[in-house]
């Protein structure tokens, strides 16, 4: 695919921001994983243009991602619907936004931006509506689908990242909402947690159920307390992977402000292609990430040095074995010291893969 900039028009600018804009706005993808991943540029804005005043659109109820960070000076929520789209044009126009950078690959992005009449306009697009940016990028199949055209669009702007580095926090007070929940539930504090994320945002990245009892019941017997994480949605999958691990904890349901201190809370997660395990490696806590078919080159995490990648044989989540799991959680440092298990030649053959790999 080619990956142009285009200027759409007289007036239009293209390449280093100079003056230094006064607003800037960033529309920010979805999913908590792409909200994690753009903390790099975030970060880059900011150290670039220290004065200005930024300000992140983003999807209503993800707002405490940012929150702590610094990143941002204000949060404008995107919501759905034709009203979410006036409401968001009514605000653009309204701002005085004098660059906007769109980065969430929507169409509607770049449209209401450029009817707006926001000067500047840099993003990730699509060919569609590409022409009506200053400067775009469009995606690549050989690249990692966030940083490899962020790496690409940031030089446009005349803003080279000091390094790409994810970065989060934990809310004020959270850590003690959970530890309060979890202690409710009987945990005493001398078990060490191993978080599990039973869910994912589509069904083709989740590890079955049954899956998740099995390792539930191997951590018990070691001493370890697992912790089920997940959305309410994700509530009738955590309830079968309890039928046969009854005493382990849930926190599913818990609210979205007190995800990272529940993972940090955590010596070690197991989770599939998901936002929580994107937060866990900004968090530096120590992720086991399961693959099936999502490619880790494209959607893995941006720092992977502490990060294990347990891949399906099969090309499907139900291709991960529990005793792979396993494998993995004892290969991190100071999870489980000693696993009593048998490595069948077939899971020893589509074993972990791992090691502090970069995203091309």
């Amino acid at each position: 695919m080619a990956v142009g900039v285009r200027s759409p028009g007289r007036g239009d600018r293209i390449g280093p921001v100079n003056p230094p804009p006064k607003r800037i706005m960033v529309t920010i993808m979805d999913h908590i994983g792409d909200v994690v991943n753009t903390t790099p540029v975030l970060a880059a804005l900011r150290r670039a243009f220290p004065a200005t005043w930024i300000v992140g659109e983003m999807r209503a109820g993800s707002e405490p991602l940012l929150e702590g960070l610094g990143l941002v000076d204000a949060v404008w929520p995107r919501r759905r619907g034709l009203a979410g789209r006036l409401e968001r044009l009514a605000r653009m126009r309204g701002g005085q936004i004098d660059l906007a950078l769109l980065l969430d690959c929507d169409n509607a992005a770049v449209l209401l931006a450029w009817l707006a009449g926001i000067p500047v306009r840099y993003g990730v697009h699509k060919n569609r509506y590409a022409r009506l940016s200053t400067g775009s990028v469009s995606r690549r199949d050989d690249e990692h689908e966030t940083l490899g055209p962020f790496r690409r669009l940031m030089p446009l702007l005349g803003v080279e990242p000091a390094e790409w580095r994810t970065m989060a926090a934990e809310a004020p007070g959270s850590a003690e909402r959970v530890r309060g929940t979890l202690g409710a539930a009987g945990w005493d504090g001398s078990r060490p947690l191993v978080g599990l994320v039973v869910g994912a945002s589509s069904p083709t990245r989740v590890w079955p159920a049954e899956r998740f009892g099995e390792l539930c019941g191997r951590l018990e017997r070691l001493g370890r307390a697992p912790v089920l994480l997940g959305s309410e949605a994700d509530r009738p999958r955590a309830a079968r992977a309890m039928a046969s691990a009854p005493d382990a904890l849930s926190l599913i349901g818990a609210p979205l402000a007190d995800l990272p201190a529940a993972l940090r809370l955590c010596r070690a997660v197991v989770s599939g292609d998901t936002g929580p395990m994107h937060l866990a490696a900004a968090l530096g806590v120590p992720c086991v990430a399961l693959y099936g078919p999502s490619r880790p080159e494209q959607t893995g995490p941006l720092d992977r040095s502490r990060c294990t990648l347990v891949t399906s044989a099969t090309g499907g989540m139900d291709g991960i074995a529990a005793e792979q799991v396993a494998a993995a959680l004892e290969a991190l440092a100071g999870v489980c010291p000693r696993m009593d298990h048998n490595l069948g030649a077939a899971h020893r053959s589509s074993g972990p893969a791992t090691g502090p790999e970069t995203p091309r």
